[in-house]
């Protein structure tokens, strides 16, 4: 059974890891003949809605080595669009076959092809065309990333995690690269409707699993010495910094059968570089007995987390002198690090990943959004705003020690809910440790789900 946005689509069928080998074809002017029938195919059907439909893939890219797999990429407006047009999808051959692996992705199969269907503003979406693009105007790289694929096949033609794991590296470092390399010329990124005051519970926990996934992965897919691990039946994010921070476990999908082997599995990943790392483990995880199972393979329980909403009606009150700023340029990320670090994250932050950061994180339709308090020109505190989904994220609020009860935090809290309010958002989501719950709810927001930490 397979879980996907809170409903179940495929029953009384498990999708079950099994040897599969690993054929990698020298390219074939085929790919994209089979592809313009395929668009065809689905235009025909969806041809009422506002989508994008494209090549992606190394089937995509002329002179590239591949496995004969025809990736296709479909952007809608909203996910409701697609979900509306499952039916369409099935007579058309495809299984739906979940989101394998990236949050807020409908994925599906069908003989040849694999189409996944993203929204507009998903950055997955955009890193698959740069990826994409890039490669078509550089052959050196093209073709040194086409012999990688043809020796991992050869040395891994049954092992999926090792295949994919060999190549990681390299799609990670092409695609940071054809990030700069697109910069400025990319297409607008059109950002998802604002969910209405009035969207059912179901709806705001589905908005905020998709607003906090962006939250921790848009830095891993844009961000050199960072990687993330398309694995298919979980996320793990990797980095170069020995902190659990960055370095993270989550949306496991395992089944009965595999669970154990598959934790063992993500777990050596951490294990054989010597790196902590965090496994957060919320409710649409699988199987349900998952932290029992975490328990066993050695990790402890470490906190809980609550995830949180609130309705904002009118304009939250911003009064204070703390002076707040929006992050417009990579150096100003020195000082955000600076308050990180002042609560315990890696002093090495700045210089190993934010320093890093492509220009178009600071673009007006790049999702995040930075924040800097200054008190008498000293950086104090931070917060972070995603407004992505449809909601309003406000996560990663941090004050130095010495400057707080003088209510640094509540200004820069209120600094964001007005921010996103002005944009038109009127759902708000944040995740609160078990102390601050209490403060929250004070403060009218509503708990509805959790998320608890391993390590």
């Amino acid at each position: 059974m397979i879980k996907s946005l809170g409903f179940i689509v495929i029953e009384g069928k498990e999708v079950t890891r099994s040897p599969k080998k690993y054929t990698v074809s020298p390219y074939s002017e085929s790919w994209p003949k089979l592809y313009q029938l395929e668009e065809e195919n689905l235009r025909d059907g969806l041809r009422n809605l506002n989508i994008s439909i494209d090549h992606i893939g190394s089937t995509s890219i002329p002179g590239t080595s591949a496995k004969p797999i025809i990736d296709i990429l479909c952007r809608a407006p909203q996910m409701d669009d697609i979900e509306a047009h499952m039916r369409f999808l099935e007579e058309l051959g495809y299984e739906y076959r979940g989101e394998c692996g990236i949050t807020g992705r409908h994925f599906f199969k069908k003989d040849r092809f694999h189409l996944h269907c993203y929204t507009f503003e998903n950055p997955h979406a955009w890193a698959n065309l740069i990826f994409r693009d890039y490669l078509r105007a550089h052959p050196d790289e093209r073709d040194a990333y086409s012999k990688l694929k043809e020796s991992l096949a050869l040395q891994f033609p049954e092992d999926r995690q090792s295949y994919i794991e060999g190549k990681t590296k390299m799609v990670t470092q092409i695609t940071q690269a054809a990030a700069l390399w697109q910069d400025g010329e990319s297409p607008k990124r059109t950002k998802s409707p604002a969910l209405p005051i009035d969207s059912s519970m179901e709806e705001v926990q589905n908005a905020m699993r998709a607003n906090h996934y962006v939250s921790t992965h848009y830095l891993p897919i844009f961000v050199p010495n960072m990687e993330i691990m398309p694995l298919g039946d979980v996320n793990i994010i990797r980095s170069a910094i020995e902190d659990d921070t960055f370095n993270m476990i989550t949306d496991a999908q395992f089944t009965d059968e595999n669970a154990s082997q598959r934790i063992d599995e993500c777990i050596a990943l951490f294990k054989e570089q010597e790196l902590p790392f965090s496994w957060w483990v919320s409710s649409y995880d699988e199987p349900e007995y998952l932290p029992w199972l975490l328990r066993s393979a050695g990790l402890s329980f470490k906190e809980e987390n609550v995830g949180m909403f609130t309705v904002m009606e009118t304009a939250p009150i911003v009064d204070t002198d703390l002076e707040i700023v929006q992050v417009e340029k990579t150096e100003q990320l020195k000082d955000f690090c600076s308050v990180l670090s002042s609560v315990g994250i890696s002093p090495f932050s700045y210089e190993k990943i934010y320093s890093q950061a492509p220009p178009f994180l600071y673009r007006e339709d790049s999702p995040l959004e930075f924040y800097i308090g200054y008190s008498e020109g000293e950086a104090v505190s931070i917060g972070l705003l995603v407004m992505y989904a449809g909601v309003a994220g406000v996560y990663s609020l941090c004050t130095k020690e010495k400057f707080r009860k003088r209510g640094y935090g509540s200004a820069m809290q209120a600094y964001r809910l007005k921010r996103a309010y002005d944009m038109g958002y009127r759902i708000a989501v944040l995740q609160a440790s078990e102390m601050g719950k209490n403060l929250y709810q004070k403060l009218g927001w509503v708990p509805f789900c959790t998320y608890t930490e391993y390590a």
